[in-house]
């Protein structure tokens, strides 16, 4: 059986830098916007935030099953990937400029 990190370990690296560079700690909701229980309004806010909602409940389901995948199996890599940036990046602005029209 090959040797990884415990279950804790790897929590501990996805909360630490690298991995939430650009992560403000304490979110804010912006008022124009609101939550996931706010009365929005405007239909293209409501796309976002149910696409929002509906990507971190994959993205969380994902990270369950990975981790329960390397607590089985060990992790196939054995250094350390570089993060992507926290920026917008050109290959983003026609799907945000679209969200926009």
């Amino acid at each position: 059986m090959p040797s990884h990190p415990p279950r804790e370990k790897l929590r501990e690296d996805l909360d630490s830098p690298p991995h939430r560079e650009g992560v403000d700690a304490r979110p804010r909701a912006d008022p124009k916007l609101g939550g996931r229980k706010a009365r929005i309004t405007d239909p293209r806010v409501r796309k976002l935030a149910d696409g929002i909602i509906e990507a971190q409940v994959r993205e969380i389901a994902e990270m369950k099953a990975l981790t329960a995948d390397i607590d089985a199996h060990g992790s196939r890599g054995k250094s350390a990937l570089p993060p992507r940036t926290a920026q917008v990046t050109p290959d983003m602005r026609p799907q945000i400029e679209e969200a926009v029209r």
